[in-house]
Formats: C-alpha cells, structure tokens, sequence
C-alpha cells in the first residue's frame, strides 16, 4: 500500500470538513427548528431522530456492501461522491421546507421522510465512501 501525499490527504480533509458542517449543521439545529418553528411536539421530534439512527445503522452497513461492489473507471468512492453531490444539497433545502399549514401528522411523515432520506441515505452514500475508502 502506497503512502498517500499530504496534498490528497488534505484535499480529502476538506471535502470531509465540508459535510460535517453541513451535517453538524443539520444535527444541531434540526430538533429546534421542528419544535421551535415549525412547532411539532419535542416526543414526535425526538421519535423520529431516534428511529433515523437505527436506520442509519442499517444504511451504513449496505452502502459499504454497495462501495465494496463498485467498479468504475473513477474507483469506489469517487464515484459515490460525484454522483451525490447534487442529491445531498437539494436533500438538505428539502429538511426545512416543512409545510407550515400541514397537520402535525402530514408535518411529521413529511420530516421522516425528508430527514431519512437526507441523513440516513444521501449523506451516507456521500460521505461513507471516502470514510471506507480512507481505512481499507
């Protein structure tokens, strides 16, 4: 195994800095726009944090089966990388564009499907790659 230089070591430090802003971002201020904001009750919020962490779980796992069965002329990451980078900008804009005069049920179905679908499958299909790619 070849000893990667310190431009791509830092060229990969950045892009990994980048989605974690963006993720702490959303981590951090997700629950207080939903309850605060939008106004949904902190037990709704709260269950579907938790159960898109056990989704996450699952996600991680088969996407490093899926990383692990790439092949590209870009290689393994690379490729998951580019082909994410558009899906997990409108994924992020999709989170807090909750409709404000929607019932609490339909904000609800609406902030799971939005979250998971911007944490738990784009955000691992960007950023797990480079993190597999990084320790194999």
């Amino acid at each position: 195994m070849e000893k990667l230089s310190f431009k791509t070591r830092l060229s990969y430090s950045f892009g990994d800095l980048a989605c974690n802003i963006l993720f702490a971002a959303t981590a951090n201020m997700a629950a207080y726009f939903y309850t605060n904001v939008v106004g949904m009750s902190a037990a709704v919020v709260g269950t579907i944090l938790l159960l898109s962490r056990v989704f996450d779980g699952f996600s991680d796992a088969i996407m490093g089966v899926i990383v692990d069965r790439t092949k590209s002329k870009y290689g393994k990451a690379r490729v998951w990388v580019l082909r994410m980078i558009i899906p997990f900008g409108a994924a992020a804009v999709l989170m807090f564009m909750v409709p404000a005069q929607a019932s609490e049920m339909v904000q609800a179905i609406y902030v799971f499907i939005t979250y998971n679908f911007a944490v738990t499958i784009v955000y691992t299909a960007l950023n797990l790659p480079t993190e597999r790619w990084r320790f194999a």
